[in-house]
């Protein structure tokens, strides 16, 4: 139980900072990138017996005996990520977050918007 109070803390914390009045899709995504990565290096932590981005587990699990159980626990969490939030290409949007990037396609515009960005 203690693993699942870490896990949702982790979890409340990325739906507090996806809201608010500047959040929109693209740093919402971020956000969410940023968590698949977390995710990724905690499986990998776990697997290997550390628990430290869990501290209510090093509290209460001394001699790691529900290790795989929380293992299991990150992977499903990854695989319903997956799952419910898919992955977005956004790159055609990269413009919006840096207008004056030389390197920006716009070949997914219709031609008079592509003009207008010469």
């Amino acid at each position: 139980m203690a693993s699942k109070t870490c896990i949702f803390a982790h979890l409340n914390e990325l739906n507090r900072k996806m809201q608010g009045r500047n959040s929109n899709i693209l740093t919402s995504s971020d956000k969410i990138e940023s968590f698949r990565a977390k995710l990724e290096l905690w499986i990998s932590l776990a697997t290997n017996g550390n628990n430290e981005m869990f501290p209510n587990v090093i509290a209460a699990d001394k001699e790691r005996k529900v290790q795989a159980l929380i293992v299991k626990h990150l992977k499903l969490l990854a695989e319903k990520m997956n799952f419910y939030l898919p992955k977005r290409d956004l790159q055609p949007m990269d413009w919006v977050r840096n207008p004056f990037s030389e390197n920006i396609p716009f070949s997914h515009l219709p031609i008079n918007e592509q003009e207008e960005q010469m």
